[in-house]
């Protein structure tokens, strides 16, 4: 018996043929794949610019951050070197105030050189004034270890005990800096 190979031929026609090559490029891919793969590259390609400038700008903005502190930072130190220039520069100058304030404070026959020395002291103080230097409140006020120094202790009949009954010498600050405790007798 005679065995023939049966072969399925199929013919494409042409209306066919067009629909399938109109979709196909030479490699085998379809139009469609083939246009798709350029928007792809595009999409991936805009993802890594993203990603970059989302980088950048976080760059940027710890930058700016940065120099903000670095600022801030250098202006609390002017402000604090300032600060303690004219804390130190007070100090020094303070006995030569409690010596003008002693010497006002004694007996004179010469009412021009008493004078002469309280215009001194109101100079000094006009000029406390003026660096932002003042003195610290002390004369009846409760006894602040903070602000004050207490030298000595009486007992005062009718008064509570820790307030100031006296000042020795005065105290004075710059801002929240102590420059020098104030000298107080304490009640009791």
């Amino acid at each position: 018996m005679d065995q023939t190979e049966t072969v399925d031929t199929k013919v494409e026609t042409p209306a066919d043929n067009t629909v399938d090559n109109a979709n196909r490029t030479q490699n085998g891919e379809s139009a469609e794949a083939k246009a798709q793969k350029p928007r792809k590259r595009r999409n991936l390609e805009n993802e890594k610019l993203r990603s970059e400038l989302n980088d950048l700008n976080d760059k940027y903005l710890r930058s700016r951050a940065e120099f903000e502190n670095y600022r801030r930072r250098t202006k609390e130190e002017q402000n604090s070197s300032f600060s303690n220039g004219v804390a130190k520069a007070v100090d020094v100058l303070l006995p030569a105030l409690d010596t003008l304030v002693t010497a006002a404070g004694a007996g004179c026959s010469d009412p021009d050189y008493k004078k002469g020395v309280e215009l001194i002291i109101a100079k000094f103080e006009s000029s406390f004034k003026t660096l932002g230097i003042e003195e610290i409140q002390a004369q009846g006020e409760m006894f602040d270890p903070a602000l004050h120094n207490a030298v000595s202790k009486e007992y005062v009949e009718g008064m509570e005990s820790g307030t100031i009954i006296r000042v020795l010498q005065k105290g004075y600050h710059l801002g929240e800096r102590v420059i020098r405790h104030a000298s107080v007798t304490v009640a009791q």
